[in-house]
């Protein structure tokens, strides 16, 4: 069974998308802080595999997983997730 490690807490999109990834390759999903800490955890062997963000809508391109990824470990990417996110923006009434 794989440990497959994905940027927390539960609840967040990238946890959406662990999911995904657990049904093609079954294992248990774990939630890290940051992503470095993640990246480096599929590095030392602590986990299988890690779901991290590459781009979102707010911030385009994730620089750090990819500069990690480029020039600070030697992992590769195996597999790509893009799932539908959406967001609702919700007041009180009478808020302008």
């Amino acid at each position: 069974m794989q440990k497959i490690g994905y940027l927390g807490p539960s609840g967040t999109f990238t946890e959406e998308a662990a999911l995904t990834v657990k049904e093609s390759y079954p294992g248990e999903i774990f939630g890290f802080r940051d992503i470095p800490e993640l990246i480096l955890a599929v590095q030392n062997g602590d986990i299988d595999s890690a779901v991290v963000p590459i781009e979102n809508v707010i911030e385009g391109t994730v620089n750090l997983t990819v500069d990690m990824l480029a020039h600070e470990v030697d992992l590769q990417i195996i597999a790509e997730r893009t799932i539908p996110i959406h967001q609702c923006l919700v007041a009180k009434p009478g808020v302008n």
